[in-house]
């Protein structure tokens, strides 16, 4: 059982990442309901504190953070550009650390989860996500900042 805390960033952004964590903690997400984070999380509030509080776990997830993301991503094939020494080095380190499924070793779905799966609706019909042969040209992919940033070339 735990806290989640972020950086706090002003009036509208914490106020619209408090009610995303509320609707997390209450409802759930896809295929998880709110049960799950009740059991996991001590409350249901959403802990901010300011990059001046200079608290540890913050800047840990500062520095970790891009770096995993653009590794997991590399390793769908969903960044087309290589990666930086730094975040080639850290990713080797931190994928033996994501949690997996007890039988197989599978991380996805249990160390980490790419939303979203599948692009739902687009003018040119549904596109997958996860490239089959040739990538998708970036200007096809539909970029959401609320779900998922594709790669650092989306523009939103």
């Amino acid at each position: 059982m735990g806290d989640v805390m972020a950086e706090a960033r002003g009036g509208k952004e914490d106020r619209l990442l408090k009610k995303s964590y509320t609707r997390v903690y209450e409802r759930g997400v896809w295929m998880k309901g709110g049960q799950a984070f009740q059991a996991a999380l001590s409350s249901r509030e959403l802990k901010l504190k300011l990059k001046s509080a200079n608290i540890a776990g913050l800047q840990l997830a500062d520095i970790l953070g891009h770096p995993v993301k653009q590794g997991v991503l590399k390793k769908h094939d969903l960044l087309y550009e290589k990666l930086s020494p730094f975040s080639d080095r850290l990713i080797n380190v931190v994928l033996g650390k994501f949690n997996r499924r007890l039988y197989d070793g599978k991380m996805e779905g249990y160390g980490y989860v790419l939303y979203p799966q599948k692009i739902r609706e687009s003018r040119r019909g549904s596109l997958p996500i996860a490239p089959t042969g040739d990538p998708p040209p970036l200007e096809r992919i539909k970029c959401n900042i609320e779900k998922f940033s594709i790669n650092s070339k989306c523009k939103f």
